[in-house]
């Protein structure tokens, strides 16, 4: 459900998924059962939970008990870092499980609960949630590590993140300053990122997007409130502007790296796929058999860590089943792994430490030239773009087309 894109004048680019695979569609007709059957014997409501709550309620609390702990009482310096790493622990885990449950309807089975809960988080973070849902939803999610349709892998000039973008002489180095970047992300994201998006008019696989005025303004209403309860408050209740700063800045660094090394290393190292259509803008895999050969999941069957997680660490099941709180996926990704032992499907599962380093020297690996990193490209004799600059942003089209 993508619950905040009325209003978007977007474009999508026709790629169809492989609908003739029969040992594809007999895995997805036993795990569509399996989980029918649990929630039914269960007697669960898939979309929201009772534990879901909890967690929300643990989690809000946790966060505005760091602000005000460092705002309005003293505090020692060893005080400062541990309420400075109990709000990242709480922001980190807001935007991973709770905002994420929310961008897809599935935190409440109402509608109006999903929205405030998201709208919420996403203030409290810094970040435009209106842009992120509609980055997210169909750019990234319906076309996973697909060049030219997944944003997410389209990279920077800074970093080149998988084999069909452009390849700059930086990059022999970026698997050095990849940790510097990814500590600044939220930063840039909050400050620059949200205003750079919204006057792009294609990413990933939206085209000719455009934004009402009054998104426009709303977002500069958040952004001046997000710096005014962060920054101007505490500056306000005494505190110098320069340790105000320090704290924001040291909270950030924290907060970037470990959400970003989560996302990225889920669907961005060697062993996973980089799939390309072609001139037809067919694809060669199911919808199911591609999630599964570009995500990773990291200790998906804990619920100690689906907890901080939700569907970031349970990734395949979190695809397969985006409608579904993440609160399910233990039990889900459970069943993910008997389906695909059953039915020779691929499954990927590694711990996070792993996919962080495997990341790591995935990047590289890309960094060598402009060649490197090819072998986890599938479709690469389709993938011709004319000039070497438009490789990040290449839609394949028929011959004579351009």
């Amino acid at each position: 459900m993508i619950i905040f894109m009325k209003g978007v004048n977007k474009n999508f680019k026709n790629i169809k998924y492989n609908q003739n695979c029969a040992k594809s569609n007999a895995f997805r007709k036993d795990l569509d059962q399996r989980v029918k059957n649990y929630f039914k014997e269960s007697n669960q409501n898939k979309k929201e939970s009772l534990w879901a709550w909890i967690r929300a309620i643990i989690i809000y609390a946790g966060y505005f008990t760091s602000w005000y702990q460092l705002i309005f009482v003293p505090q020692t310096t060893i005080s400062i870092f541990f309420f400075i790493l109990l709000g990242v622990v709480s922001i980190h885990t807001m935007a991973t499980a709770i905002a994420h449950d929310a961008v897809h309807g599935c935190f409440s089975k109402y509608d109006w609960a999903n929205k405030f809960v998201y709208w919420l988080s996403f203030t409290l973070m810094g970040g435009n949630y209106y842009v992120w849902s509609v980055r997210h939803n169909i750019p990234h999610h319906y076309y996973v590590n697909i060049p030219g349709c997944d944003v997410d892998i389209e990279g920077a000039k800074q970093l080149r993140v998988a084999p069909h973008c452009p390849w700059r002489p930086m990059h022999r180095f970026q698997h050095f300053y990849q940790p510097i970047l990814y500590s600044i992300f939220t930063m840039h994201w909050i400050f620059i990122k949200d205003f750079k998006m919204f006057t792009m008019k294609e990413f990933g696989n939206v085209g000719n997007a455009t934004y009402p005025w009054y998104r426009w303004l709303e977002m500069i209403v958040l952004k001046i409130f997000y710096v005014g309860y962060m920054i101007i408050l505490p500056v306000m209740m005494g505190h110098g502007l320069a340790d105000v700063l320090t704290v924001f800045v040291i909270f950030h660094l924290i907060f970037s790296y470990f959400i970003t090394i989560a996302f990225s290393s889920s669907h961005v190292i060697k062993d996973s796929k980089f799939i390309m259509y072609d001139k037809e803008g067919q694809l060669p895999y199911s919808f199911y058999e591609h999630q599964l050969l570009t995500s990773f999941d990291f200790w998906p069957k804990s619920r100690f860590v689906s907890f901080f997680y939700g569907g970031f660490s349970s990734h395949v099941a979190h695809h397969f089943y985006p409608n579904i709180n993440s609160v399910y996926y233990p039990a889900i990704s459970e069943f993910i792994q008997e389906a695909c032992k059953k039915h020779d499907m691929p499954y990927n599962e590694a711990p996070l430490w792993y996919l962080a380093a495997e990341h790591r020297r995935f990047l590289k690996l890309l960094g060598q030239n402009k060649n490197t990193g090819l072998e986890s490209f599938v479709g690469a004799e389709h993938f011709k773009p004319e000039k070497p600059e438009q490789a990040a942003s290449f839609f394949l089209e028929p011959e004579g087309s351009r």
